[in-house]
């Protein structure tokens, strides 16, 4: 739990003000709510559900890569104060 919520706060503070991910943001709602507005009712949760696994996926591969950054960080550290 730790790690999840350590890389959501990394997340947030390093891309709040940068201007290339706001945009990007703002692109992918653009393309999202027109992607829902021309699919069918019966189609609307395949995308949320997409989203989702995206999503999830997103947070594995996050969590993954915080760990073991941490554990080299841990491993240099120990490397130089031999």
């Amino acid at each position: 739990m730790f790690i999840s919520n350590r890389t959501i706060r990394i997340n947030s503070s390093a891309v709040i003000n940068n201007p290339e991910y706001i945009s990007l943001s703002n692109r992918s709602n653009e393309l999202y709510h027109d992607l829902i507005k021309h699919l069918p009712d019966s189609h609307k949760n395949l995308l949320s559900e997409y989203e989702h696994t995206l999503n999830s996926m997103r947070a594995i591969s996050d969590d993954y890569m915080y760990e073991n950054g941490l554990i080299d960080g841990i491993k240099l550290r120990i490397t130089l104060l031999q």
